[in-house]
């Protein structure tokens, strides 16, 4: 397999469902392909190394706890003047 940029007339497609939306795309193309495609005169294709993964920036704990719960938990106290008229029986 071989990785391939597509620098010049994009958009552009290849057969297989394959497409570059900008010249930062880098799409993974079977070897017998890629060959073809580097071959076409002007159409920009270029080999690339395979791309890396992006570390994911770990969220904040703050962050976090709002994620799972976007509404602020209610607080709930008990009244005193509730607990005042409770009968004590002994």
């Amino acid at each position: 397999m071989a990785w391939l940029r597509k620098l010049q007339n994009t958009p552009g497609g290849a057969e297989g469902g394959l497409a570059w939306h900008t010249p930062d795309d880098v799409v993974e193309v079977e070897d017998d392909l890629a060959t073809a495609l580097l071959a076409i005169p002007g159409a920009g294709f270029l080999s690339v190394p395979a791309p890396t993964a992006a570390p994911v920036p770990e969220k904040e704990p703050e962050e976090q706890a709002e994620d799972v719960d976007s509404k602020p938990a209610k607080k709930t106290a008990a009244s005193k003047t509730a607990a005042a008229k409770v009968q004590v029986q002994e």
